[in-house]
């Protein structure tokens, strides 16, 4: 809930971006709370994925999302107001050969508000500087805070089904392989400090 409420809150035009809230239970707990917010400004919808793990309600997210970028953030993380408006101009910044923007991420033990945003996370967060850039090969941006383009993700038809929980092992890592696969098809990762999101760890 505290994370769809950051979302309601965006400075950008609600027409501009659509809300899919992947449902990796389902319960019917999300289920209702999706149908209360269709009711409010804030475009909406709902997905089941009940294959658990994060890989594939990711996977999930990009074949039913309908926009031109994918945005993923957890559950447990809230956006700052200016998110959704930085992807889209991040994106416009870094040029036709970046397909992944990301940026901080400022982990805390509770997510209470004032909401703590900022630009230089503490030690346990991500922190890859104050200014708007590439991000090297030897860098990674969190699967918590970081769009897509989706034709890219088609294109690499990405989270694929071997990284998916099986038995008691939980997939993982998706977001890493997907950049490395972004790497050697040479193209761009950016990273742009206005991304913010506040992570509960």
């Amino acid at each position: 809930r505290t994370c769809l409420h950051s979302l309601e809150v965006q400075t950008a035009d609600p027409e501009i971006y659509e809300v899919l809230v992947v449902d990796n239970g389902p319960s019917e707990r999300i289920a209702g709370l999706v149908t209360q917010l269709q009711s409010g400004p804030m475009r909406v919808r709902y997905a089941q994925e009940s294959r658990r793990g994060v890989t594939y309600a990711r996977r999930r997210a990009w074949k039913a999302a309908l926009g031109e970028f994918v945005g993923y953030v957890d559950d447990d993380a809230v956006l700052h107001p200016g998110w959704v408006s930085s992807v889209v101009s991040a994106f416009a910044r870094g040029g036709p050969s970046t397909v992944m923007v990301g940026g901080p991420v400022n982990n805390v033990s509770v997510l209470s508000e004032p909401w703590p945003f900022t630009d230089a996370p503490g030690r346990n967060g991500l922190d890859l500087g104050r200014d708007f850039r590439r991000v090297l090969p030897s860098e990674d941006l969190w699967g918590c805070n970081l769009a897509i383009r989706r034709d890219i993700l088609m294109a690499l038809d990405a989270f694929g089904e071997p990284l998916g929980h099986r038995n008691r092992r939980a997939g993982a890592n998706e977001d890493i392989i997907i950049q490395r696969q972004i790497e050697r098809a040479g193209l761009d990762r950016c990273f742009d400090p206005a991304l913010q999101v506040v992570h509960n760890s």
